[in-house]
């Protein structure tokens, strides 16, 4: 039953995605609608993640994906089995992904589970009749909740600059606007546009703080200047740059990085390869970005390499985007670096975020003495250097959107400690009167607006 109120206090619960950056899932009662923003899935610890499921106090209404990576997407089905009257809303673009992906992890996750405990709770089937649940919104269009138009609850989409069909979320209620950033990057990629999100006063911020704690400003045009200075000198000892990636988003940026790379005459034509679901995502970008206001809608990533059939050896000169970004065990990139870090002709090039749990990170910091997969490893003279090409904001982004939304209040969220304490500190310096939370996983706040 809807309880009816004059006030315009909500409750919000972090369910999820609070202590670190994977599986985003947020919780938002008005007593006249109940929201869920992402429903994430923190992929190495899937099981600790779908139990936080449990937090969500109420039936919600509806939720709302931002984006198709499963740290926001991959809980969706437990999160629906769960709940099943639910409704699920994201962008078209999100759509086809989120299908890609969602029966990807769930054939990873069968395929790596070592006990009956870390088995997904769903089957293919399951998935087929979620698929059915997705209602897919333009961005700018504003929409309430199918079925329930008596809520007093408006939303719309906004291109976010993350990836293909990710988006910001503005939900207004009683004339109040929450937005829900998602992840975003305000300036350009190399294939996306940056976020087009409102240039308007909103009540309440829900932001993203992955970068908040770094003072640099990158520059795609210097990182990729760098990037081709590394990887000519590699090409010309006859070596292989190994790239990891992750399969939606870094690849096809990098890819279309490399080509113009190529296009300026910066490092010679070679052969370009990409590994597993990295090839089926870079179709769904062909097939889909000239309907967005892409950059380059005429180019095709596809043709542009080859797609990897094994984890063979590679003979140089070769660039390999593999996946995945973090260089998890048992992945094309783990398997190809255990043997290219051999040989000092050879280069890892890192071009975004790696978890500092992850092997990718020990291997980044060159810290030999810990484990990467399942031994102790040399570099054996291979070259390694760091880029970044995030698809996140830096920290002076994530202040400009403070700056052109002037929230009232911010709830920040994805992030380390580090990254809140730094970015909150900032946010106090220059807008004293903005009131910052760092909320806690699973505790329900009231939020007065």
């Amino acid at each position: 039953m809807l309880i009816k109120s004059d006030k315009t206090t909500l409750k919000y619960m972090a369910v999820s995605g609070i202590r670190g950056i994977n599986g985003s899932m947020h919780y938002i009662d008005t007593a006249e609608g109940r929201i869920i923003f992402d429903a994430g899935l923190d992929t190495q610890r899937p099981v600790e993640s779908v139990a936080k499921i449990s937090h969500i106090p109420y039936e919600p209404h509806a939720v709302f994906i931002t984006h198709a990576h499963m740290d926001h997407v991959g809980a969706l089905p437990e999160l629906i089995r769960s709940y099943p009257s639910t409704r699920v809303y994201m962008t078209y673009p999100t759509v086809v992904l989120a299908e890609v992906m969602l029966v990807h992890s769930l054939i990873l996750r069968q395929k790596n589970a070592l006990e009956d405990e870390d088995r997904p709770s769903y089957t293919l089937d399951d998935l087929e009749l979620l698929f059915y649940l997705f209602q897919a919104q333009n961005y700018k269009k504003h929409f309430e909740i199918h079925r329930t138009p008596a809520l007093p609850l408006n939303f719309s989409f906004w291109d976010a600059g993350h990836i293909l069909g990710s988006a910001g979320v503005m939900m207004k209620w009683r004339g109040k606007k929450i937005f829900y950033s998602g992840n975003f990057r305000l300036s350009d990629q190399t294939i996306l546009r940056g976020a087009d999100f409102p240039k308007e006063s909103i009540d309440l911020l829900i932001m993203e703080a992955t970068y908040g704690a770094d003072g640099k400003t990158y520059s795609y045009k210097n990182e990729s200047k760098r990037l081709a200075e590394f990887i000519e000198t590699r090409l010309k000892f006859g070596g292989v740059v190994l790239l990891p990636v992750f399969s939606l988003g870094r690849t096809q940026e990098l890819l279309m990085n490399i080509a113009m790379m190529r296009r300026r005459g910066q490092i010679p034509a070679t052969t370009i390869y990409i590994t597993g679901m990295g090839t089926k995502i870079t179709k769904i970008y062909d097939r889909l970005m000239h309907k967005y206001d892409r950059k380059y809608p005429e180019i095709k990533l596809r043709p542009l390499a080859q797609h990897l059939m094994s984890r063979r050896k590679i003979k140089g000169p070769a660039i390999v985007l593999a996946t995945s970004g973090m260089m998890l065990p048992q992945t094309y990139s783990n398997d190809l670096a255990q043997d290219f870090m051999k040989d000092p002709k050879n280069g890892i090039a890192f071009v975004g975020y790696v978890s500092p749990e992850s092997p990718g990170y020990a291997l980044r910091e060159k810290a030999v003495n810990q484990s990467f997969s399942d031994y102790s490893y040399s570099l054996g003279g291979c070259a390694l250097e760091s880029f970044n090409f995030s698809a996140h904001a830096d920290a002076q982004e994530l202040m400009q959107l403070i700056r052109q939304t002037q929230p009232r209040k911010i709830i920040l969220c994805h992030g380390e400690q580090e990254a809140y304490e730094s970015l909150k500190r900032k946010i106090e310096e220059e807008m004293p009167k903005i009131e910052v939370l760092i909320p806690e996983e699973g505790k329900l706040y009231d939020i007065e607006l």
